[in-house]
């Protein structure tokens, strides 16, 4: 559950008393670097689990932005669960040294290691230990975490020692782990991303077939889903929205189906997200009207718009606004604010990938194609369009000239020009308007 975490792209890890494979408990072992793996690939074993072999335990569907691997670190204040007693483990992207354990063997009595290089056998206890912190992995019914998904039981790193002695010997089962493996057709049957993504499919068709692909339509579908009218869907209540409308799902398929909808990892899926999964991303019409708007912004065309650039733009307009007027804020308060709603990683930047998503989730919400490109043509002060699309909102000036003829001239890019005449002569200049002997705003 990536959400309430004090670490950077770090998520709280929990185990469920659960036997059928999910989305969110299908993990991968990825061979870390380790000196013996040249000679298991000369073996033909580079695909087999051995004994004493460096691993990363990987779930390579946990995020978009990419693989995330448990890891483990020394007790601190910004560990995830301060309140615990025992070594967090925590499921990071990325991944360094912390990501790397060892799978070694216990005979039920004492850590053994005759077996180091040997394949590991299916259904033999082992131990998944820290190579860092020399800790085992540990899951034990007394340890409970809080989640989403209800009451579950925490991982953590740390030694379980029988009450009536202080040895260091594993010897309970809470350290232990087992490679499991089926008959096809059983309980433990590998994860199939192909059935996954045909779930996400039927979703989508079976919703969007049950009137049309409106706004409208796709917000009453949403309110039908959403039982008690917080507009934000649970995964209970998309669940059981599907089952009313003829589709229920397996497990699998709706772990999948809700990481699909929910793109900020918040644990609801809400009307834009809904919206956005259904109708996906913006035609080509209106992506290169965005891109268009963007490149306004990008003056020096790195394909990253700065605050430095936005502060040419607008600049001599903050002075003005009421909150710095008043004393309230900074210009620069009021900048961050501004861009705050396209830079999605708060790094003080805006990227294209960041501006069009945000204009994908506008977009979802909007049906008309000439609405949407009126929509940005004036927002943005891009001059053009025909009929309906054509901009409303480009200031228009008149121009005497020195031989005392006058004219209006719409200005093509207005953007952050406001009042200021000289500004405005500039533009007109660009344009390829010369001999202005003086501009009206009226």
């Amino acid at each position: 559950t990536p959400r309430n975490r004090p670490m950077l792209n770090h998520a709280r890890v929990t185990c469920v008393a659960d036997d059928t494979p999910v989305v969110r408990s299908t993990w991968i072992l990825s061979k870390a670097k380790d000196y013996n793996n040249a000679f298991y690939d000369s073996e033909g074993e580079s695909s087999v689990v051995h004994y004493g072999q460096y691993i990363r335990i990987v779930n390579e569907l946990a995020s978009s932005e990419g693989a995330f691997s448990l890891s483990s670190r020394q007790k601190s204040a910004n560990n995830q669960y301060p309140d615990s007693k025992r070594q967090e483990v925590t499921a990071c992207l990325g991944g360094s040294n912390d990501c790397l354990f060892v799978i070694e063997q216990s005979d039920g009595k004492a850590l053994t290691c005759p077996l180091d290089g040997h394949p590991v056998r299916v259904g033999e206890k082992v131990v998944l230990r820290h190579k860092v912190t020399n800790k085992p992995l540990v899951c034990e019914p007394q340890y409970r975490a809080t989640t989403t998904f209800g009451a579950e039981f925490e991982l953590a790193a740390e030694l379980v020692k029988p009450q009536s002695t202080n040895t260091s010997a594993i010897t309970q089962t809470g350290n232990f782990f087992t490679f499991v493996a089926g008959a096809p057709g059983s309980q433990f049957v590998p994860y199939n991303l192909g059935a996954t993504q045909s779930a996400l499919q039927r979703v989508k068709e079976r919703i969007l077939s049950r009137g049309n692909a409106t706004y409208v339509a796709l917000q009453r579908a949403f309110r039908t889903f959403d039982d008690n009218h917080n507009r934000l869907l649970s995964r209970k209540e998309l669940k059981e929205g599907l089952d009313i409308i003829g589709l229920p799902l397996t497990t699998s398929e709706l772990d999948a189906v809700f990481k699909e909808f929910d793109t900020d990892g918040n644990g609801g899926i809400s009307l834009e997200e809904f919206l956005g999964s259904l109708r996906g991303p913006m035609n080509q019409r209106r992506e290169s009207l965005v891109m268009e708007a963007f490149q306004r912004l990008d003056r020096d065309g790195s394909g990253v718009v700065s605050l430095e650039e936005l502060f040419a733009i607008y600049g001599a307009n903050l002075p003005n606004h009421p909150q710095v007027m008043s004393g309230n804020k900074s210009p620069e308060q009021i900048l961050r604010e501004f861009t705050a709603q396209w830079d999605g990683n708060r790094d003080g930047s805006i990227t294209a990938k960041e501006f069009m998503a945000y204009y994908d989730s506008i977009s979802a919400g909007i049906d008309d194609d000439n609405y949407f490109e009126l929509l940005i043509r004036n927002a943005w002060r891009i001059d053009g369009g025909q009929g309906v699309s054509a901009n409303t909102a480009n200031r228009r000036v008149l121009v005497t000239y020195n031989d005392g003829r006058q004219e209006v001239i719409g200005l093509k890019n207005d953007l952050g020009v406001g009042a200021d005449k000289k500004k405005i002569v500039e533009q007109l200049k660009a344009q390829g308007v010369t001999n202005i002997k003086q501009v009206d705003l009226n």
